[in-house]
């Protein structure tokens, strides 16, 4: 037990390790100019994978979410962008917070292997599940299909922690 909360102490290092080197971990704010950027170009696409990346938090309204969507497009404001925000904020949030708290328990369970696979991309062998999904830490990518859902929207899948989580040596961060 006491090797576990050891472990689980060195994955919070090396992402705040990451973070002090420029590559922090996706957070809400990185997210708030994704969001923006998306939804002033393709507003369709910008609900369509909103929904699916935060549809299943508890407390989530789809009526209201569509609601704000249509006043923002109405008026196209910073107003009715930061109020739309302020409501889905929490919801990205516990995204974000749920992705990285899999990949640490996946990882204390030895449940990933990453190998470099040459310059910044790296091979992700997830154990549970069989599947192997190249990852990109200068791109921030992967091939897995949750990353095909939430991407778009600037959050990160749970492969992406993984390699950023991984002791310093192995990530070429140069």
């Amino acid at each position: 037990m006491k090797r576990l909360v050891r472990q689980g102490k060195d994955i919070n290092k090396r992402l705040i390790r990451r973070s002090k080197l420029g590559h922090p971990p996706a957070s809400a704010a990185d997210v708030k100019s994704v969001l923006r950027s998306l939804l002033q170009q393709s507003p369709i696409e910008f609900e369509s994978r909103l929904k699916e990346a935060i549809s299943t938090a508890p407390g989530f309204n789809e009526n209201q979410l569509e609601e704000m969507i249509s006043t923002y497009n109405d008026k196209q404001d910073d107003e009715s962008f930061n109020s739309l925000f302020t409501y889905i904020e929490p919801f990205v949030n516990k995204a974000i917070e749920r992705r990285r708290t899999r990949a640490e328990q996946v990882l204390r369970q030895q449940g990933y292997r990453v190998s470099p696979a040459g310059g910044q991309v790296y091979i992700v062998d997830d154990t549970e599940d069989g599947d192997r999904y190249q990852t990109s830490a200068q791109n921030e990518t992967c091939s897995c299909m949750d990353f095909q859902r939430i991407g778009k929207l600037g959050l990160w899948c749970k492969h992406l922690y993984a390699i950023w989580s991984q002791p310093k040596g192995l990530l070429d961060l140069s």
